[in-house]
């Protein structure tokens, strides 16, 4: 399954070409996560912009019932606008209306059930990195009530997201 999942997540960038929309692209990759019983906590989902002129699109989803079971995994995914057919356009013009599709530059898991919780609205997308709030896991926490304060970062590649372990921060 692994492997599949692998192979399917290296041809999303051509899958995406068939959606026009930011919507479209965060679809198809919960689809990709996806298995029969799982379903998206949707009052989890929350978009971070960029403000420079990458117009990068940081989502956070997450997603329950894997294999039938009760636990949530939270997901960070990061999306980059294609703006379409090469023409060179104004900044100005540079709007998600100009966009003919989302392309994913990478996901990572960045919480869940007994683990931690991210906190979207902290979120900064910097040149080559994104950081944010989180609650963590505390010892005297119930399972979905994390109540520790943290931070993540997760460094931007090309074609995928990689979590800086917290020791080295």
């Amino acid at each position: 399954m692994g492997r599949v999942l692998a192979i399917i997540l290296m041809l999303f960038p051509a899958a995406a070409h068939a959606g026009d929309s930011l919507e479209v692209s965060v679809r198809q990759l919960i689809r990709l996560l996806s298995d029969s019983t799982t379903s998206e906590v949707g009052k989890a989902r929350h978009i971070v912009r960029s403000n420079d002129s990458r117009h990068l699109a940081a989502v956070f989803f997450s997603l329950e019932g894997f294999n039938g079971g009760n636990n949530h995994t939270e997901y960070l995914a990061l999306f980059e606008p294609d703006w379409g057919g090469g023409e060179e356009m104004t900044e100005s013009e540079r709007i998600d209306q100009n966009v003919k599709k989302f392309r994913l530059v990478g996901y990572v898991p960045i919480g869940g059930s007994g683990w931690r919780m991210s906190v979207p609205e902290s979120c900064r997308i910097e040149r080559d990195r994104i950081q944010l709030n989180t609650l963590e896991q505390g010892a005297n926490d119930s399972v979905n009530a994390p109540t520790k304060p943290g931070k993540t970062i997760v460094l931007i590649r090309p074609r995928q997201l990689i979590e800086i372990p917290d020791r080295t921060y």
